[in-house]
């Protein structure tokens, strides 16, 4: 069944604006994105596809108690990654969108969301989510196991392990999303292989990682980071990088200094930085089992100089480059 459409908002070339050179020749994003109203039969293409898909959701945010906004970034991404220079001319990119949630019906635009990513992966076309609260990850994953990818190794970029629990309603918020996998995952009898990259230590309770280790979590504290140790020596990365499973990467912006990451729910002082980051996701990419990733929780309500917007775009168009 086909639920997406009730949530579906269309690309709009508007978004899609920037810097034209003078050579004329179509080097930048806005030049090269083709947008597509997926109400209408897809176009052929004579390429591999890449599509951009939105999450236009604040619920799971407001439902966690943080700052709302993160359903603006979608369109702030967009805008940050139109004038960047555009290099896999061996992929076609394609923005299909949004899901947008509807008065506050985050079930529903999470399922709408699995339904996306299951037709776009049915089309093989590559998935690249962009939030929305980290409740993103709940309708994301959903559609991967729709296709089949329900026993993925996640890997996720984030400060916090976002395993709480889910309220007495039954209703997900951001911070529940990998509980809830973990509970599928149970559910159904297949192995929960997540691992976390730049946790800190006091946005965490101490009943998170006391979860996190029942769970069998693998994670590397942002501290350990900081303090120089390589990611391809951290137990946990080598084994994700060793394996053979599919990969889902999810990235979370509050990973990230508040410095360059201002406009996030849940900012951190002692975050990551970009130099520690983009190397693990190229190193990912270059294992070509990716099979879906998204970014999440941009606020622009909070974001200065549109740092963290070009920061989300900086990101995308890295993965892009690599998946």
């Amino acid at each position: 069944m086909i639920t997406w459409r009730n949530s579906y908002q269309p690309p709009n070339t508007q978004h899609w604006t920037g810097r034209v050179d003078l050579n004329a020749l179509p080097e930048r994003f806005h030049q090269q994105v083709h947008c597509i109203d997926l109400r209408q039969p897809l176009p052929s293409f004579n390429k591999p596809l890449i599509a951009l898909v939105g999450f236009c959701c604040d619920e799971g945010i407001r439902r966690n108690q943080g700052r709302v906004g993160a359903r603006q970034g979608p369109l702030a991404l967009r805008q940050a990654l139109s004038s960047l220079a555009y290099h896999r001319y061996d992929r076609i990119l394609l923005d299909v969108g949004d899901i947008v949630a509807v008065d506050g019906q985050l079930p529903k635009a999470q399922q709408a969301l699995a339904d996306m990513v299951h037709f776009l992966l049915s089309q093989h076309i590559f998935p690249i989510v962009i939030g929305g609260g980290h409740e993103t990850a709940w309708g994301h994953f959903q559609g991967l196991a729709q296709s089949g990818h329900s026993e993925v190794a996640i890997c996720n970029i984030d400060a916090h392990f976002d395993l709480r629990d889910i309220p007495e309603d039954g209703i997900s918020t951001s911070g529940t999303s990998f509980w809830q996998i973990a509970q599928y995952c149970q559910q159904y009898q297949i192995p929960f292989d997540y691992t976390c990259y730049g946790i800190q230590r006091y946005a965490n309770t101490t009943q998170l990682f006391m979860r996190s280790d029942e769970l069998q979590v693998h994670y590397v504290y942002a501290d350990s980071i900081h303090s120089g140790i390589p990611f391809m020596e951290e137990f946990s990365l080598q084994r994700l990088l060793k394996d053979k499973t599919p990969i889902y990467l999810t990235i979370c912006l509050d990973a990230f200094n508040l410095s360059v990451a201002p406009g996030v729910s849940a900012p951190q002082v002692a975050g990551l930085w970009p130099h520690q980051v983009l190397p693990l996701i190229r190193h990912l990419l270059n294992t070509k089992r990716v099979v879906s990733l998204d970014v999440v929780e941009l606020s622009p309500p909070y974001d200065q100089q549109q740092s963290t917007a070009k920061l989300a775009a900086l990101l995308v168009a890295e993965c892009i480059q690599y998946c």
